[in-house]
Formats: structure tokens, C-alpha cells, sequence
């Protein structure tokens, strides 16, 4: 749900920005990179988390039991990074009050 959420959010920012059109939802991250949204880092990692989701949907009887162990304990950061500029965006947006 977390991955599903970023790639909205991610989505929303994307076409705000009027930025290139992505091919594939895990692209949004790419784009963002490229256009020095988003980290390098970040953006690759968060690609890689789309491909998870996408896997986790489809191919759920696929999954191995230490891999996902590992993601939800360490990958965490980098939902939180990500949640970190979102809201850097809305932030930056906020009108100053007169």
C-alpha cells in the first residue's frame, strides 16, 4: 500500500511539474530524478520498490520469506524519504499569510 501511495503521489507531482509522460509507473521516479527532484539514490530504490510491488501483486506466490524480512527492515528509509519530499513539496507550495 505504501509503494501504491508514493506512485500516486509521484504521478500527481509528475504531471504538476508538467514533466515528460511516463511509459510505466515505475518511470515517475526516474523522471523525478532526472529532473533533480529526487536523489539519484532515492529515485533507482524507488524504482526497485515499484518492481516489488508489482511482484507482490502478481507473482505472490513467488515471494521469498527473507527478502521481504530484509525490505520491511531496512528499505523503510527510503519510504520515509520519499514521504520527506512530498511533503517538502506542499511546504514549498503553502502560501505566506499576510
Amino acid at each position: 500500500m505504501a509503494i501504491e501511495c508514493c506512485t500516486d503521489i509521484a504521478g500527481h507531482v509528475v504531471a504538476g511539474l508538467g514533466l515528460e509522460r511516463p511509459a510505466h509507473r515505475k518511470d515517475l521516479f526516474r523522471i523525478l530524478g532526472q529532473a533533480g527532484y529526487l536523489d539519484p539514490d532515492l529515485a533507482a530504490t524507488m524504482v526497485q520498490m515499484v518492481q516489488l510491488r508489482n511482484r507482490l501483486v502478481h507473482l505472490y506466490w513467488d515471494i521469498e520469506p527473507e527478502r521481504m524480512h530484509h525490505y520491511l527492515h531496512h528499505d523503510v528509509v527510503f519510504l520515509e524519504r520519499f514521504r520527506a519530499f512530498a511533503l517538502g513539496l506542499i511546504e514549498a507550495q503553502k502560501k505566506p499569510e499576510p
